[in-house]
């Protein structure tokens, strides 16, 4: 190299701060505490979202129970006065029955052993 001796030792200078300049960044990009950052981050995501899962889901649950609410409240009024239902409720609160009945029966023989139930459903 035909430079001076001391322009020499500010290159070689410059080139080691250059270096370590590097290894610094690549350091502060790849902490463990940032890998740590990014999984809880994604965890937090993925509870978020189910968290607006489960809100939906009860608002879902809120309109429904407002809807059976306000249907017995009409059955009730109707009853009250004396006017008997229409078939058009009878029939509804009938299919609801049914499938509050199959729900009930559904929780019950999940409690009884299978054996038995399959014994007591071949007799």
């Amino acid at each position: 190299m035909k430079a001076e001796v001391t322009q020499q030792r500010s290159l070689l200078e410059m080139s080691k701060l250059d270096a370590e300049l590097s290894r610094i960044a690549h350091r502060a990009t790849h902490l463990p505490q940032r890998e740590a950052y990014e999984r809880i981050k994604a965890e937090h995501g993925a509870a978020s979202d189910r968290v607006a899962t489960v809100r939906i889901a009860v608002e879902d649950l809120d309109a429904q129970v407002s809807r059976f609410e306000s249907e017995i409240e009409a059955v009730q009024q109707l009853a009250w006065v004396g006017i008997p239902p229409s078939p058009a409720l009878d029939k509804a609160a009938h299919a609801n029955q049914g499938t509050q009945h199959e729900a009930r029966r559904h929780r019950i023989e999940s409690r009884v052993d299978p054996r038995d139930w399959l014994r007591g459903r071949a007799a």
